[in-house]
């Protein structure tokens, strides 16, 4: 079947592709014009995936078993799982999706991790929820290639209380961000960390009502390579009425917001800023759906990296 008879095949092509990039509805509506037309579509469809709910995983499990696995390992280099994902689903899409430039895992056990010394019979019969996670992490543990962005709770990805940056796993980071760990910094040996020789920009988020010597404490252990180390605030159970009343009343955290307490250091919002606030052009504002989308596109376009980039060199040419 020919879409445009009149134009040559890699214009036809061309007019497709871009068409699916602008829209993914459009993208899955053209897959279904012609064999042809799938093969350069199905790129562009499985080139980001983003899981949000329980029938997305459950459609995603099933495409796994129509095509040969080799065809997700070439095209599938993003993978973001939010929270409608469970975790036997995660263990059956990334023993097939192995090799991810980006991988995003924002799941987390129902309860407390066991050491990782613990036999898995016995886990399995004590937690069996555990036992998949342990799954997931000797998966994500022997990834043919290990990606080069990760978003994840690090210590249950690896099942322990104390990471290990030196793993394999991490050993070409150059984006990490570690999602909702900031309570359990102290307790960490940080092993590994400063040798994380790729490492470029570094994100934690951090509850308002936490201390901000954890910050402090953080960029201790940072890598020589590190350019943009990035902390999102959010409420949590502070008595502070909004995030805008904390930017505008603790003098700390004004200086680093303008780079004085470390220039590669960038304060982001979990809510949008008041348009009045003075602080609003220095503070990265990123809500939940910015987050998700900053973790399910692909490498080199616009996200939060880039733009506490611009951040930095604002405060640079004051």
């Amino acid at each position: 079947m020919e879409i445009f008879p009149s134009l040559p095949q890699d214009i036809a092509r061309l007019i497709l592709e871009c068409s699916a990039e602008q829209d993914r509805n459009s993208a899955l509506t053209l897959a279904y014009l012609s064999r042809q037309v799938r093969s350069w579509i199905d790129q562009i469809i499985y080139r980001s995936v983003v899981i949000e709910h329980p029938r997305q995983a459950e459609a995603f499990c099933w495409t796994l078993g129509q095509r040969h696995k080799s065809f997700f390992q070439t095209h599938v280099y993003t993978i973001c799982f939010a929270y409608g994902i469970t975790l036997r689903h995660t263990v059956k899409i990334l023993s097939v999706c192995d090799r991810l430039s980006s991988l995003a895992c924002w799941i987390e056990p129902a309860s407390r991790l066991l050491p990782t010394t613990t036999v898995e019979a016995t886990v399995t019969r004590v937690q069996p929820h555990l036992f998949t996670m342990l799954s997931v992490a000797n998966i994500v543990s022997s990834f043919e290639y290990a990606p080069r962005r990760l978003s994840c709770t690090l210590h249950h990805l690896q099942c322990t209380t104390d990471p290990d940056f030196s793993a394999p796993l991490l050993e070409n980071v150059t984006h990490l961000d570690l999602y909702r760990e900031s309570q359990f910094f102290y307790d960490w040996s940080w092993k590994g960390f400063c040798e994380m020789q790729n490492l470029m920009y570094l994100s934690f988020d951090l509850s308002i009502a936490a201390s901000l010597d954890v910050i402090t404490y953080v960029l201790a252990f940072v890598p020589a390579s590190l350019r943009v180390c990035l902390v999102l605030f959010h409420r949590g159970d502070s008595m502070f009425g909004s995030i805008d009343d904390f930017f505008e009343t603790d003098e700390r955290m004004q200086a680093m917001v303008v780079g004085d307490v470390d220039r590669r250091l960038v304060i982001g919002s979990g809510e949008a800023l008041k348009r009045y606030s003075r602080y609003k052009h220095m503070v990265l504002e990123r809500t939940y759906k910015d987050v998700l989308k900053d973790w399910s596109h692909s490498l080199g376009e616009e996200d939060m990296w880039t733009v506490a980039q611009e951040i930095i060199f604002r405060r640079w040419q004051r």
